[in-house]
């Protein structure tokens, strides 16, 4: 895997460090959610849609983005990251293992930003992007001493740098490029197996296109 060269931030020189990430434990708590999810999402499939409503609701309120996973992503494929999720071992680091286990730790960080963003929302957002982006860091900041836990986002000047102010589903997907150090088509390939037209946008900033962006 080729690591994107993110920009550093002008005022300090900071960037993320997608080998930090990459070696991150993963913790039991994190092995039975995944589980849960994949058993449910895989059993989701084998039943007649009338009968499925309410778990594809749950599934949506629980894991933001898990349906848009299960759309795109082959039946086979699914009960692959099932298995996957299953070998998991607590206490190991995230990297290695295969696109599976690749997919399976990736899409579990980016429901946890998605689910952040979400929380934000049902607070009533503020009109003005700095402010919800200051606020969004806060909740987290709040959220990660509440739970014992280290942040999910980087302080907000570092995050506004990376991916523009504006709080929405593609910043959650551009920090977790950043993070894993990926240009978003490679971590779109890494979740969905495809490319497509989500790949690229005019606004998305330079370094989540090329690989040799260095700022």
């Amino acid at each position: 895997m080729t690591a994107v060269i993110l920009p550093p931030c002008r005022a300090c020189g900071w960037r993320p460090d997608s080998g930090e990430f990459w070696r991150e434990p993963i913790f039991a708590t994190d092995k039975e959610d995944v589980q849960e999810k994949y058993s449910l999402v895989v059993a989701l499939e084998r039943i007649p849609e009338s009968e499925r409503r309410p778990g594809l609701r749950h599934v949506a309120d629980r894991w933001p983005g898990a349906l848009r996973e299960a759309e795109l992503v082959s039946p086979e494929e699914m009960q692959a990251r099932r298995r996957a999720a299953y070998d998991l071992v607590a206490g190991a680091s995230r990297e290695g293992g295969g696109p599976p286990r690749e997919a399976v730790v990736l899409w579990h960080e980016l429901h946890r930003l998605l689910h952040d963003q979400r929380a934000l929302r049902a607070g009533g957002e503020a009109a003005h992007e700095d402010v919800n982006l200051d606020r969004l860091i806060a909740l987290d900041r709040s959220r990660a001493r509440r739970e014992g836990q280290s942040p999910r986002w980087p302080a907000p000047d570092h995050l506004r740098a990376l991916t523009g102010a504006k709080v929405r589903p593609r910043q959650a997907y551009l920090w977790l490029a950043a993070r894993a150090g990926l240009t978003l088509a490679a971590l779109h390939s890494k979740l969905f197996l495809r490319v497509g037209r989500w790949d690229l946008r005019p606004e998305d900033p330079a370094w989540s296109r090329d690989p040799s962006v260095s700022g």
